[in-house]
C-alpha cells in the first residue's frame, strides 16, 4: 500500500506542472516582431476571418508568409487562407467534418501544403473575384460563409438553386441577419453559385475546388518546402515547457502559432478552460466552454506581476479589442512604425489600428491546447 501511495504521488507531481502557477524567475527579454528591420508584417495583413472557424488556416498562412518573406525579402505573393483551408480539408486523410472548412490543427495544414503546393495569390484572387462579381464589400470569409450556409440549407432532393427560390431565400435570410454581413450580401449571389446541385451533396469542397479554383494547378501552384516543425499539445507538456519554447523561438525573431481557449479574451485573467494535463484532449472534452482558437504569438514583454506578457496577433481584424487586456495599436495611414498602448476604452478612436493584444503568459499557456513552431 505504501508503495502504491509513493507511485501515485510521483504521478501527481509529474502531471502537476501543467497547471503550476510558478514561472521561470529569469527576466523577460522584450521582443516585438513588428520592429524587425525589414518589417515582414508590413506585407502580411491582419485578417478578419468573419464567421468562419478557419483561424487555423489564417494563422498557418501568416506563419508561412513570415518565413517566406524572411527567406526572400522581395517576395510579396501572399498565401491565401481560403486556399490553405480548402486544399487542406480536401486532402487530409481524417477529419471530423469532411464537408466543412471549419476546425483543424496547424501542423496538419503545413503537411497538406507541402504535399499540394500553394496556389498563387493572383489566381486565387481571380477565382474569388468571379464570385464577388464587382461587389468589393464581399471578402473571402463573406463568400465562404455564404457558400457554407447555402449548402447547409440546401437539402431538397431534386433541382438546383435556380429552381428553388425558397431554399435560397432561407439561406440568404440567415446570413443577411448577421451584423457582420449588414449591407454586404446581395440577393444576386444566387447566380454565382449555380453549380451547386443535389448531385454534389456530400462533396461540397471538391465541387468548390473543381468549379471555382480549377486554375489552381500546374504553374499556378508554388512549390513549398517548409522548415521542420514541432507541435506541442497532443501529449503532456507543462506550462514551463510551453513558456520556455515560446521565449526561445521569439529570441530567434520567429513567431509561433498557439491554439488556446478564446474565452480567456472574454473572461480575463484567471480564466481556465482546460482542466486536464493532456491539453488537446482537455480542450476537446470541454470545447463548449473553451471555444478553441488559433493566433500567432509575435512578441513578449515583462509583466507587471513578473513573468512575461505575450503579444498575440489575432484573426478578427484591426478593430478587435478585449476589455481585459491592453493592446498594441498604430495610427491608421502612418508611415512610421511607432506603436502605442491602447485599450478597449479607445475603441472610438477611429484612427487606431489594433496590431495585437498582450496576455499574461500564465493565463495564455494555462489555456493553451497546442503550440506549433518552425525549428
Amino acid at each position: 500500500m505504501k508503495l502504491l501511495r509513493v507511485a501515485f504521488l510521483s504521478l501527481f507531481l509529474a502531471l502537476a506542472p501543467c497547471f503550476a502557477e510558478g514561472m521561470d524567475s529569469e527576466a523577460c527579454t522584450p521582443v516585438n516582431l513588428y520592429d524587425l528591420p525589414h518589417h515582414p508584417f508590413d506585407r502580411i495583413p491582419i485578417y478578419n476571418q468573419g464567421e468562419m472557424s478557419t483561424c487555423y488556416a489564417y494563422t498557418a498562412s501568416q506563419m508561412i508568409d513570415f518565413w517566406r518573406f524572411n527567406q526572400d525579402p522581395d517576395s510579396s505573393d501572399l498565401t491565401s487562407p481560403l486556399w490553405t483551408a480548402l486544399i487542406h480539408k480536401i486532402n487530409v486523410p481524417i477529419h471530423w467534418n469532411p464537408d466543412s472548412l471549419d476546425f483543424s490543427r496547424m501542423t496538419w495544414v503545413f503537411n497538406s501544403l507541402e504535399r499540394n503546393g500553394i496556389c498563387r495569390a493572383s489566381v486565387v484572387n481571380r477565382a474569388v473575384e468571379r464570385l464577388r462579381n464587382g461587389n468589393v464589400n464581399l471578402s473571402e470569409p463573406d463568400l465562404m460563409f455564404f457558400f457554407q450556409t447555402l449548402w447547409d440549407e440546401y437539402q431538397v432532393p431534386f433541382g438546383d438553386l435556380k429552381t428553388n427560390e425558397a431554399v435560397y431565400g432561407r439561406a440568404y435570410e440567415k446570413v443577411a441577419a448577421l451584423p457582420y454581413f449588414e449591407g454586404k450580401i446581395q440577393y444576386s449571389l444566387k447566380d454565382k453559385f449555380h453549380f451547386m446541385t443535389h448531385y454534389f451533396k456530400g462533396q461540397r469542397l471538391e465541387t468548390l475546388m473543381d468549379e471555382v479554383f480549377s486554375e489552381c494547378k500546374g504553374e499556378a501552384l508554388l512549390p513549398v518546402t517548409l522548415p521542420s516543425r514541432e507541435s506541442m499539445g497532443l501529449g503532456f507538456a507543462s506550462n514551463r515547457k510551453f513558456t520556455r519554447r515560446i521565449e526561445k523561438t521569439l529570441a530567434r525573431d520567429e513567431p509561433l502559432g498557439i491554439g488556446y481557449c478564446y474565452k480567456i479574451l472574454d473572461e480575463g485573467p484567471g480564466y481556465r478552460g482546460i482542466h486536464s494535463p493532456f491539453r488537446f484532449l482537455g480542450m476537446a472534452l470541454n470545447q463548449s466552454e473553451c471555444s478553441a482558437h488559433y493566433s500567432m504569438i509575435v512578441g513578449q514583454r515583462p509583466g507587471a506581476q513578473g513573468g512575461c506578457q505575450y503579444l498575440i496577433r489575432n484573426t478578427y481584424g484591426t478593430n478587435f479589442w478585449t476589455d481585459h487586456f491592453s493592446c498594441l495599436c498604430q495610427k491608421k495611414g502612418s508611415n512610421t512604425h511607432e506603436h502605442q498602448e491602447c485599450r478597449a476604452s479607445d475603441a472610438d478612436a477611429k484612427d487606431l489600428t489594433v496590431l495585437g493584444c498582450w496576455i499574461d503568459s500564465q493565463d495564455l499557456v494555462s489555456n493553451a491546447f497546442d503550440l506549433t513552431y518552425f525549428k
